[in-house]
């Protein structure tokens, strides 16, 4: 049975380096994803990127309180850590191309005055916002660029905000990793002498020193992959559809602090370049699939590959009453398809303010695109649909 992950699987080479090899300092790892001045610090998960951030913003203006506007086109999950601490949250509305809707951010000012501003470069692609940045500078807030869903800067990706994050362990098969850049070539110039001033070190240092549950256990996080990797998908269940959890809370984040197992096998995958290859031709290999299987070419739409590394691969679904229709399709092959995101209560509450939001998540099925698929796998897997 050919079986296509969900998840990359590490090879048996970047198992074996990862054993011999001395272990490479976080500073080295870093610096594939870092511009100019940057400063770069790992954490396990982005949203502790983002509760460092807030942490840090109390501090710089004295206050208990915060106002950070988030994009309402996002997942929940990422905002877990963030509401242990006292923030107000405001999703602004994005645009039929997915940027911020400069309208109704100007809207938004007469009810919130931001302190953080967050932007999104969905699915790999570069989402810049000239309006959006212009909000921020004009209100002394700190603009955060969401890159969690880009491989590494490429296209103007990490060039805008005061404060970049990252996920690798969403690309690369690691059981975590996520890197906070702050740019002291950002629009609020936060230099390496303000972040001394401030105590950032020791703020990071105390994040990671917390007592949290470690959810993420490298041993367990390995053992499935190495059960995955010698083809005993049968033990694994294979809905891959995410639910929303409305029970999201900070105990089911893992610890802050990245493991030193994600640091060794990070430090045997940094060849980025060639994952976006093999990341654009699983995509490519998709559409060419999808496109040519009658069954599913009147069903769904493909998205032609558009010049930046894919984060996964988008699939619209041309009448949304046979949504459940063709995910039943996929998993009866043991296609693993997922939805995306979880969108946040705030937003599933206002239909008709975030209507665009709600329409895309109901509307496009994601197909996985790592390094570890196959192109002969993708059409075997589609052709038997």
């Amino acid at each position: 049975m050919i079986n296509i992950n969900n998840a990359p699987i590490p090879t048996w080479g970047n198992l074996t380096k990862a054993v011999v090899k001395k272990q490479p300092s976080l500073d080295s790892l870093s610096k594939k994803w870092l511009l100019g001045n940057d400063k770069g610090y790992w954490f396990s998960r982005s949203a502790w990127s983002i509760y460092s951030i807030i942490r840090f913003r109390m501090i710089y203006t004295k206050s208990e309180s915060i106002n950070l506007w988030l994009p309402d086109y996002f997942c929940n999950e990422a905002t877990t850590a963030l509401r242990e601490l006292n923030v107000k949250i405001s999703f602004y509305c994005i645009d039929k191309n997915k940027k911020p809707d400069s309208e109704l951010c100007n809207d938004l000012l007469h009810k919130s005055t931001p302190d953080l501003i967050l932007y999104v470069n969905y699915f790999g692609e570069n989402l810049f916002s000239e309006a959006l940045s212009g909000i921020a500078k004009n209100n002394n807030a700190w603009l955060i660029e969401d890159s969690t869903q880009c491989l590494m800067p490429e296209a103007g990706i990490g060039s805008y905000g005061d404060f970049v994050i990252y996920s690798p362990y969403k690309f690369l098969s690691i059981p975590d990793g996520a890197l906070l850049v702050i740019r002291q070539d950002g629009p609020s110039n936060i230099s390496d002498s303000k972040l001394n001033e401030l105590g950032f070190d020791d703020l990071y240092d105390s994040i990671n020193n917390s007592k949290f549950f470690f959810k993420v256990r490298p041993l367990i996080w390995l053992m499935k992959r190495l059960i995955q990797k010698i083809g005993l998908h049968s033990l694994f269940k294979t809905n891959y559809i995410n639910k929303d959890d409305p029970n999201s809370n900070i105990h089911k984040l893992p610890h802050p602090k990245m493991s030193k197992f994600a640091q060794l096998l990070l430090g045997t995958m940094l060849d980025l370049e060639a994952e976006s290859k093999l990341r654009i031709k699983a995509q490519k290999q998709w559409s060419k699939s999808i496109e040519e299987n009658a069954k599913l070419n009147n069903k769904i739409i493909t998205e032609p590959y558009r010049g930046f590394t894919p984060y996964i691969a988008k699939v619209k679904v041309k009448d949304l009453s046979s949504f459940n229709n063709i995910m039943q399709l996929f998993n009866k092959s043991k296609i693993p398809i997922s939805t995306w995101p979880d969108l946040p209560p705030e937003v599933k509450s206002k239909p008709n303010i975030h209507k665009r939001a709600i329409k895309l998540r109901n509307s496009f099925l994601y197909l996985p695109v790592h390094g570890s698929i196959r192109r002969f796998k993708i059409i075997s897997k589609v052709r038997d649909i």
